[in-house]
């Protein structure tokens, strides 16, 4: 599994232990509860108020996921492009640029975070997948 993307149903399963940070991906399949309706990424976006000039978060927003938990989605302007980034915490604590920082600095995760994650997964084959999930990025 090489994917920079989360899925709804990995954050819906892994948000009951702990929260979640990431990109997902802008595609019409996806759905998130926005205002008491089901609407994909980019009608979400569509329908934001965006900040101006040359910001770099564009817009924010708190939906709800299939299984009913809410989360933050960020919406990120790329580097030299009119195009933007979707990021989503299901940390609703975390500001805008937290979330950012996050998503950005993938190498800054803590090592007591890590134990704490481990810990809590009882199945052995859960534990091997976020050992798995957690320390492939950073092996070549």
């Amino acid at each position: 599994m090489d994917s920079w993307f989360m899925m709804p149903a990995a954050v819906t399963a892994l948000n009951k232990h702990i929260d979640i940070t990431g990109m997902v991906k802008k595609t019409s399949k996806i759905h998130y509860q926005f205002n008491g309706h089901w609407a994909d990424v980019k009608t979400i976006y569509r329908q934001l108020k965006k900040r101006r000039d040359r910001a770099k978060i564009l817009a924010s927003s708190v939906v709800r996921l299939k299984g009913g938990s809410a989360a933050r989605i960020v919406f990120v302007r790329k580097r030299r492009k009119k195009d933007c980034l979707v990021l989503l915490s299901t940390d609703l604590e975390l500001s805008n640029k937290d979330n950012v920082r996050i998503c950005f600095c993938p190498g800054k995760i803590e090592s007591k975070q890590i134990i704490e994650l481990l810990e809590s997964c009882s199945m052995p084959a859960a534990r091997k997948l976020l050992i798995y999930l957690l320390l492939e990025p950073f092996t070549e």
